[in-house]
């Protein structure tokens, strides 16, 4: 028998997790995403929280883009719009009323493209590197507010449904990105990042179906870079009976602020 090869040196490095992970222990789940704060839009906010109290969710999952993190962009930026300790500090009061009103109730955090800015910033400046307090985990006190914390590009898996932000798969917007997303991803996903609500069904040759969900954002649809485009106010709930789904897909009007 031939002795099995064993290479000397250690593993490679693993960046992120190999395989979804599941969520657990959840029946009713409040999905919001891409406030963008400061850029946030506080009565679409409201609608959702107040959506997430009517159902008595047990959870509440923010799927990436939070926060803005202007300062920190490649992009050209408005100085007056670049503190950071601003939108940290809304988004920290937004953090404290959430566990004021859903006393109990499970808060996960995926980090978003945006969140990443403060990652990639770390990376340029060298000499901030690996300070606790400047991790976006500790910089945004999710730890201190009991909030569980994901990286962006980590999987999350809901029932038979996977929960990711939306960069992920290196798509960049288009017509119909729940199309897109199916394509890529071939199998059941809800997402944020394109602010757009949108659904695709697909049943496959072997009779497995699949839904992909694109939920709306919960900022401001005219900023400044990007005045008019498709955008809408939305979020979801998704109802978990073991790896069954059911994922409730919201649009707020702007118009009124009425769920449709």
């Amino acid at each position: 028998m031939t002795e099995p090869l064993v290479l000397p040196f250690k593993d490679g490095l693993r960046e992120l997790p190999d395989k979804p992970h599941q969520l657990r222990d959840i029946n009713r789940a409040l999905i919001i995403s891409d406030t963008h704060f400061r850029f946030h839009d506080k009565r679409a906010i409201e609608v959702a929280l107040n959506h997430g109290k009517k159902i008595k969710c047990d959870t509440i999952i923010m799927l990436g883009d939070m926060v803005d993190f202007y300062g920190v962009s490649f992009h050209d930026k408005n100085p007056e719009y670049s503190i950071i300790q601003k939108e940290r500090d809304i988004f920290v009061e937004f953090l404290k009323f959430i566990r004021e009103k859903f006393q109990g109730v499970r808060i996960i955090f995926l980090q978003g493209n945006h969140e990443f800015r403060l990652d990639r910033y770390h990376w340029r400046h060298s000499a901030l590197a690996g300070i606790p307090e400047l991790e976006c985990y500790n910089f945004l006190k999710l730890i201190e507010h009991g909030v569980e914390y994901f990286k962006n590009g980590t999987v999350l898996k809901l029932g038979g449904l996977h929960l990711i932000h939306g960069n992920e798969l290196g798509m960049k917007g288009g017509i119909n990105i729940a199309q897109t997303m199916l394509l890529r991803a071939m199998d059941s996903v809800l997402f944020g990042n394109f602010h757009k609500r949108q659904v695709r069904d697909k049943t496959s040759i072997s009779r497995s179906e699949y839904v992909v969900h694109a939920i709306g954002c919960l900022c401001s649809l005219h900023p400044q870079y990007f005045p008019e485009n498709d955008w809408q106010l939305g979020f979801a709930d998704v109802e978990i009976d073991g790896k069954k789904f059911l994922v409730n897909n919201h649009r707020i009007l702007q118009s009124d602020y009425s769920i449709v």
